[in-house]
């Protein structure tokens, strides 16, 4: 994930979610009462699924990944998306976002992931897939700490056919703050897939990637000037990866 801001001391993360250890993650998400799949989703959609506030980065923007910032009131971090073509149908890669074997090649500030719980829920009549893990990722310098996280991240698929992948901060107790790193705070991160078709007639996937992540603690100027293209580079190194498997 990288982190997007620093050069200053922020306050303690905001806990999103919350449950005891001996508590199932799936079967709280699963109760009827409880909106934080559908919430994930939504908050995330908010922010990808539209054009409104977001600033062409034409320094990081190329011919082939369009870049965009965007600085919202209530947070003092900037937020980062990223729009693509993969020329490869949905279907044939979606499964890569499963676990970090992958992600850890599209991502390489990643150095652990853990799984913690996963498996389907259903919501009325709509299926999601979750995943509750903790992520630790490198902080990009030997002046700052490394960061993890908690998180909840939430796959489904739309009625117009679009697939979305979404993630956020969870706290539980079943992953308890590691003296070895700084809890970062993710506030949204996800991805938007779209069918689309090629000039080839093939079948594509348009990708949109968005995030918004508060590093917590400090971090160097250098790396906050550093975070966007940071960010963009896991876009570059998914197209990188899904070439290489799928030719």
């Amino acid at each position: 994930m990288n982190w997007l801001w620093g050069g200053q001391t922020v306050a303690e993360p905001v806990v999103q979610g919350g449950l005891s250890k001996n508590v199932s993650v799936l079967k709280q998400l699963q109760k009827a009462d409880d909106k934080t799949v559908e919430e994930i989703t939504e908050n995330f959609l908010k922010m990808a699924d539209t054009e409104s506030g977001w600033i062409k980065d034409e320094v990081n923007t190329t011919k082939v990944l369009q870049v965009f910032t965007q600085t919202l009131e209530t947070c003092p971090i900037s937020a980062v998306k990223a729009v693509g073509i993969v020329p490869y149908p949905i279907s044939e890669w979606i499964n890569d976002f499963k676990g970090f074997e992958e992600y850890k090649i599209w991502d390489p500030s990643l150095i652990s992931g853990e799984m913690i719980e996963t498996g389907d829920i259903m919501k009325g009549d709509k299926k999601y897939n979750v995943e509750f893990s903790h992520q630790a990722f490198y902080s990009g310098s030997v002046l700052a700490a490394n960061r993890d996280l908690s998180v909840l991240v939430v796959t489904s698929q739309l009625k117009d056919g679009r697939y979305v992948i979404a993630g956020r901060s969870f706290q539980s107790e079943k992953v308890p703050e590691d003296p070895n790193y700084v809890r970062a705070d993710l506030l949204f991160c996800g991805y938007l897939l779209s069918k689309l078709t090629l000039k080839s007639g093939k079948e594509g996937t348009k990708v949109i990637y968005a995030v918004l992540l508060d590093p917590k603690g400090y971090v160097p100027s250098v790396v906050v000037n550093q975070g966007i293209s940071d960010q963009t580079k896991i876009m570059t190194n998914m197209k990188e990866r899904l070439k290489e498997k799928y030719g």
